[in-house]
């Protein structure tokens, strides 16, 4: 009788190891499966489609936006030479280009490159002289400076080094 009793308590213990195992499989497997899900659901969170319309006219809005930045700026200030800046030096595509594509640092570079090599630098004396500028090395810092403050008080920060580069040219007298 222990024998059977023995037998029986085996396939028992076997019986449930089996059931526990194919519980754990059956575990394992939902945990796979809701991975799996999950994952596809980010995948489908990544994959926000955005109408053509959100974005097709962005170009052209930004263009808009430089075109007015420009001439709200520039309207009120004379040219180097005397007298309003004609709005068609203001539309030149050029200075939309230069507006929408310096950044900070290369503009600062270019003004004092075109500053230094303006040909009114007198190395003797260390100063540019103008008609009515006359800039000690230095001074050159703090005039790009000044501009910058200035000129982002009045239009967008990511157009402030095309404006300045613009100031320059215009009002300045700073060949670029």
């Amino acid at each position: 009788m222990q024998i059977q009793e023995m037998d029986i308590a085996e396939a028992e213990a076997e019986e449930f190891d089996d059931e526990a195992a194919a519980f754990l499989r059956h575990v394992e497997q939902a945990g796979v499966e809701a991975k799996k899900k999950e994952q596809e659901k980010s995948d489908q969170e990544k994959k926000v489609e955005i109408p053509e319309e959100f974005y097709s006219n962005f170009l052209k809005d930004v263009e808009n936006l430089a075109f007015t930045t420009i001439d709200e700026y520039f309207s009120k200030r004379e040219m180097h030479v005397g007298g309003p800046i004609p709005k068609s030096f203001l539309k030149n595509p050029d200075y939309i280009t230069m507006i929408l594509n310096t950044d900070i640092c290369d503009g600062a570079d270019r003004a004092y490159e075109a500053i230094n090599e303006s040909g009114r630098f007198d190395e003797k004396t260390g100063e540019i002289i103008g008609e009515d500028i006359k800039l000690v090395i230095g001074e050159d810092i703090k005039l790009v400076v000044g501009l910058v403050h200035s000129i982002e008080r009045e239009v967008p920060r990511a157009f402030v080094s095309g404006i300045l580069l613009m100031h320059l040219e215009l009002i300045e007298g700073v060949e670029l």
